[in-house]
């Protein structure tokens, strides 16, 4: 299972815990080793100031355990994961799963009354030299 999976579970099975009880570890992104290379991990929205100009990337917020509470307080009832495969017919999804970026897309299904959110995520590294190895800076984006 790869890194970039690893943490979708684990945000979507704590999220859900979280919507459900109310409840959760403070130190979930201390002692979860998805986040162990992770030097930053938040949520955004991205919006446009006119049509036809580049959306704004809007931090909403600053780590899984604030996004939870955002989602709690926005009534969202439960988080699923969804997977959407390539369009690619030249090359199978299992055989491009092992490349970065590869195997169609994860997404972070947030579920409301009356439809549904998505997110992903992207992985930059943003402190390559870093001495904890925490090299990793995660945005995961409302895509639809």
């Amino acid at each position: 299972m790869t890194g970039i999976l690893a943490q979708l579970i684990s945000i979507t099975s704590h999220g859900n815990h979280l919507l459900t009880t109310g409840d959760l570890n403070v130190d979930y992104e201390k002692e979860n080793s998805t986040f162990q290379f992770c030097n930053r991990v938040d949520f955004r929205d991205f919006k446009r100031t006119f049509p036809f100009t580049k959306p704004k990337e809007i931090v909403i917020a600053e780590s899984p355990i604030k996004w939870f509470h955002f989602l709690k307080k926005q009534n969202y009832s439960r988080l699923r994961l969804y997977y959407q495969d390539t369009d690619d017919s030249t090359v199978s999804d299992h055989k491009l799963a092992g490349f970065v970026g590869g195997g169609g897309t994860w997404y972070i299904e947030a579920v409301k009354d009356k439809g549904s959110d998505y997110w992903t995520s992207r992985w930059d590294v943003t402190k390559p030299d870093s001495p904890d190895n925490k090299i990793w800076t995660v945005g995961y984006g409302l895509t639809a």
